[in-house]
């Protein structure tokens, strides 16, 4: 028989819309070097930023179960009323009400004086190697937000070992098909979600530029360009 596993770490979810206020300045240093700097002020509107995602599902040879392992954490500045229970899990998750307040009080509160703030640099350069070759390279985004306003943690955590035990089948009788599955365990782990309050930072996705610029005739050049994204969980080429 062939163990297969499952591993669905990193799946999850990473948006922020924010604005930002840029200042920027570039000095010939030189006649074939030229440096560049912009600093940024940001201001958070709106994020979800899964910052933990670790699902792991184990088979073994012999055995009529899957140990699931587990450990996702989702925070976000959304504008929720969330309710619990008497042992402290998510009971229910509502948006804010906003009939009693006016489009200018909201585009305050929510768009433009958000209480969320942060601060970003980018830097570059272009270098000429020769009359023909120029270098050039730049790192863009290299900042983050604080989240305050509004931040919530939704965590689930895998505390006790988590076995779905499979279907058993005494019969073909369809009608108790469900009884048969026995999730209900598992099922009531995933309902088990810890909510906290508080603030919380988020990194912008980094970018970096690298290039080769090649001038074979006055108005022709060909070149060639690496970009590289750094996001929370991998890195896109």
């Amino acid at each position: 028989d062939v163990v297969r596993d499952a591993n669905f770490t990193g799946l999850g979810v990473n948006t922020m819309y924010y604005h930002q206020l840029a200042l920027g300045y570039k000095r010939q240093v030189s006649k074939t070097l030229a440096l560049g700097l912009r600093a940024k002020f940001l201001i958070g509107v709106a994020n979800v930023a899964t910052t933990s995602s670790k699902v792991v599902l184990t088979t073994a040879q012999k055995s009529n179960y899957l140990d699931l392992e587990y450990e996702y954490i989702v925070k976000t500045n959304l504008p929720l009323q969330v309710g619990v229970n008497n042992e402290g899990y998510v009971d229910e998750v509502d948006f804010s009400n906003f009939d009693d307040e006016s489009v200018n009080s909201i585009l305050k509160k929510y768009v433009f004086l958000t209480g969320n703030y942060g601060a970003a640099l980018d830097f570059g350069f272009s270098k000429d190697i020769n009359s023909s070759l120029t270098a050039f390279g730049s790192i863009e985004d290299l900042g983050f937000i604080s989240w305050r306003k509004n931040a919530s943690k939704f965590a689930l955590y895998d505390e006790d070992s988590v076995k779905f035990e499979g279907i058993k089948i005494s019969s073909l009788n369809f009608d108790n098909f469900s009884n048969d599955l026995n999730m209900d365990s598992l099922v009531a782990n995933f309902e088990e979600i810890n909510y906290e309050a508080g603030s919380y930072k988020t990194f912008l996705p980094t970018k970096v530029y690298a290039g080769l610029r090649y001038r074979v005739a006055k108005r022709i050049s060909f070149g060639a360009l690496a970009r590289f994204e750094f996001l929370p969980h991998k890195i896109n080429p």
